[in-house]
């Protein structure tokens, strides 16, 4: 009788994240749960989030260089450098957490910014396969990025209001979406106040 070769730790691990990636495209709110439940410590979360941020800085960098666009502003051509791009990276992500966690507790929801932070974290993560798939068909076909993309926004938005619907037990989901609406258009134009009253072009995006 052979001997069974014992699995990989490397490939266990791998297995695992590609089952919570298509349970996050098939059935958020089973994937939110089992992220939840999965406890981790917060140094864990902010790692998560370091690292996310990193891989996702180094793609639009490689993305700008092979594209050549010419066109950008400095917002843009700030988010493939090195450094300003992890800031705003990281930036986005816990500005996503903190608003999830806040309003969410304002119109009675119940889930904590630690779990938010961890959903938010995935959700940047799980853009990062298609973003590498985008990379390298710029090689080949460029063309097809742009389903791509879309394919990506759509998903990002049903996966992101499924999530703050399971973090914080609403029962449906359309409250969830509208909230976030008026959520981001007041973000917005808060945003907006602050960096006009601070110097800052919108056109050329520069101050």
């Amino acid at each position: 009788m052979g001997m069974q070769s014992p699995m990989q730790p490397g490939a266990g691990l791998l297995a695992e994240i590609w089952a919570l990636i298509l349970l996050s495209l098939l059935n958020p709110a089973a994937a939110a749960r089992q992220l939840i439940a999965m406890r981790l410590p917060m140094r864990v979360r902010w790692l998560g989030l370091a690292l996310v941020a990193v891989l996702a800085t180094l793609f639009i960098g490689i993305t700008a260089q092979i594209a050549e666009r010419q066109d950008l502003n400095a917002l843009g051509s700030a988010m493939g450098a090195p450094l300003p791009g992890f800031a705003i990276q990281a930036g986005t992500i816990l500005i996503l957490a903190t608003l999830i966690a806040v309003v969410g507790q304002l119109f009675g929801g119940k889930g904590r910014f630690a779990d938010a932070l961890l959903l938010s974290v995935w959700l940047e993560f799980l853009t990062l396969p298609p973003t590498l798939l985008q990379l390298l068909l710029l090689f080949s076909l460029p063309v097809a990025t742009i389903p791509i993309a879309l394919f990506v926004l759509v998903a990002f938005i049903w996966i992101l209001l499924v999530f703050i619907q399971t973090l914080h037990g609403f029962v449906r989901v359309w409250p969830v979406a509208m909230g976030a609406v008026g959520t981001l258009v007041g973000f917005s134009l808060l945003l907006g106040i602050v960096l006009v009253s601070l110097g800052f072009d919108p056109a050329t995006g520069a101050l």
